[in-house]
């Protein structure tokens, strides 16, 4: 597991130098006044290793991105200006599963790495670095002695080229032993990355660049919609962020949307329907408290719509004896609608979701969005989120923070919010206050004194009230 333990902000929109920020391993809140530059910090970040490499709206654009400002400034400058620089600290686990793989203990337990604004990374600092000839010596005594005599040469060879060309010239000299014990060497020395260091690269590659934190962004514009055409989930193209959270609900449903386009038996569909059914619907008990009454109900529609007429060739033979094009044939294809509707078992109402409240629809939309994405195991996620919960009154912001709670065992939070006192008296050490003077932006701790049981701010501009 990898976690990230500080973020640097480089001139971003609002933000003209540069600003840095401490993270907590499980939820840390940003919190300040309005056009501080909140939002900026999370697009900054998000940009620098967005979870979906497909999403246009999260690639840097200078030309918008880069303070104008400081335009001149970028002209000037012969490098691609760094965007963000992000340090990671290496779990305990996964730093003794890399001494043991490296024979050696690490410097450390961090590594830090930049990207500039055409989304290229760059390792600025790494704990993780091997001295060739260390490695060789420690391998040929503790894995395989039969390497002994090749120490030297090999501390010299950097890519698999030149260890291809040192193993062809070797290989006619060597024991069989010898030989093997080569072949046995040659993933080190793949260098994909093409570095100075082929066996740092191998670590890196290897151990910890699987596990860097990807970036999810969320705000209110994921809300789910009511009705969602299936035939454009399924072509997964120019989706709005509506539909994004439709595939997000389907998939954490385990729904095959192909079945329902290729026209198996209704009972077939019906029975998986409300099995997806049944399943979020315990989701969303598990984590509403304010109405357990609710069940949520998909229900799969079906249309007919023409396609675009096709002109064919009349058989006869027209005026001037040209072919006559004036027959249309018309033919139909299947357009497939899914309608989600919330079902109140108290009040014995179906309603569709877009007509409850904004509070209601915003946490099931959050709630789908970020558990689909939860159920990919293989990766690891930050989350930002910009001002969540703030139409959910009390009972609904203390179920946002149990999912919180419960999804920070996996993965780290970032929210920005004006609504501090989401945060009690044992955690107010996760918040952070953000503050800009004409771009200087700046990020502290926030400074709070305890006084007639009322939590302050020691500069008194913002009170936080533990309730």
């Amino acid at each position: 597991m990898i976690r990230i333990k500080q973020v640097k902000i480089y001139p971003y929109k609002c933000i003209t130098d540069k600003v840095e920020m401490k993270l907590e391993k499980d939820i840390t809140i940003l919190t300040g006044r309005n056009e501080v530059g909140k939002t900026s910090v999370l697009e900054a970040m998000a940009k620098s290793n967005y979870f979906d490499k497909n999403d246009s709206e999260f690639f840097y654009r200078p030309e918008y991105d880069y303070p104008k400002v400081c335009k001149k400034e970028m002209e000037q400058q012969e490098e691609i200006p760094i965007a963000v620089s992000v340090q990671y600290e290496v779990s305990k686990q996964m730093t003794e599963m890399i001494g043991r793989e490296m024979l050696l203990d690490p410097q450390g337990i961090t590594f830090e790495r930049t990207t500039n604004y055409k989304g290229q990374h760059k390792i600025t600092g790494n704990d993780f670095v091997y001295e060739p000839e260390s490695f060789w010596k420690m391998y040929a005594s503790k894995v395989d002695g039969s390497i002994q005599r090749f120490i030297k040469n090999l501390s010299q060879i950097y890519n698999l080229d030149e260890y291809n060309r040192f193993y062809q010239q070797q290989s006619g000299k060597c024991t069989q032993e010898e030989k093997k014990a080569l072949e046995n060497i040659k993933k080190y020395f793949a260098n994909k990355l093409n570095w100075d260091n082929p066996l740092t690269e191998y670590v890196f590659r290897t151990f910890l660049m699987p596990s860097i934190p990807q970036f999810v962004y969320y705000d209110e514009y994921f809300m789910m919609p009511s009705r969602i055409s299936i035939n454009r989930l399924i072509a997964e193209k120019d989706l709005n962020s509506g539909e994004k959270t439709a595939k997000a609900l389907l998939l954490l449903a385990d729904m095959d949307l192909e079945k329902f386009m290729t026209g198996n038996s209704w009972e077939d569909q019906k029975v998986e329907i409300e099995l997806a059914n049944a399943k979020l619907t315990k989701y969303l008990q598990n984590y509403w408290t304010t109405n357990p009454g609710l069940r949520v109900e998909m229900i799969i529609q079906e249309e007919k719509k023409e396609k675009n007429a096709i002109t064919v060739p009349h058989k006869k033979r027209g005026l001037f004896g040209l072919l006559r094009k004036h027959e249309v044939q018309l033919t139909e294809e299947k357009e497939l609608w899914l309608e989600i509707r919330i079902h109140d078992t108290v009040n014995m109402l179906s309603i569709p979701i877009d007509k409850r409240s904004k509070g209601f629809r915003w946490f099931f939309s959050f709630l789908i969005w970020f558990l689909a994405v939860e159920n990919d195991k293989s990766k690891n996620f930050c989350f930002l989120l910009d001002e969540p919960g703030q139409n959910l009154h009390e009972v609904a912001q203390g179920d946002l923070l149990r999912l919180l709670g419960d999804l920070s065992e996996q993965s780290q939070f970032l929210i920005t919010t004006h609504a501090v006192s989401m945060a009690n008296e044992e955690n107010v050490h996760k918040i952070r206050c953000m503050e800009n003077h004409r771009g200087k932006a700046s990020i502290n701790g926030y400074a709070i004194e305890k006084r007639s049981g009322v939590m302050e701010q020691k500069s008194g501009t913002v009170p936080i009230i533990m309730g």
